[in-house]
């Protein structure tokens, strides 16, 4: 079974990531938002999934996973035939990643 933090707990402004220390915690923090988002996802709880996508963009701390986190934003929108929203999703992703070539 996994452990998932409160949402209560996961709310918090972005910090400033400044030492190593601090990018690996905002990585951490980041990575199991999205994955709490993957999670809603699968359960279809789409609108849970697009706010666990939210915050871990607010704490994501490099480029490249941002840009994986707009992907995921974007098939949610998908799965709720938001066209719109999901093309400007993955065409940020896009932005993002060809930025980090």
């Amino acid at each position: 079974k996994s452990q998932r933090r409160t949402t209560e707990k996961a709310v918090r402004p972005p910090r400033d990531v400044k030492d190593s220390d601090d990018l690996s915690v905002a990585n951490d923090e980041a990575d199991e938002l999205r994955i709490m988002g993957m999670d809603e996802m699968e359960l279809f709880n789409l609108e849970k999934a697009l706010d666990y996508f939210k915050m871990a963009l607010s704490t994501v701390p490099q480029p490249s996973q941002a840009s994986s986190i707009l992907e995921l934003m974007g098939d949610v929108y998908s799965l709720q035939e938001r066209h719109t929203k999901a093309l400007e999703r993955y065409q940020e992703a896009l932005r993002l990643k060809r930025k980090t070539k």
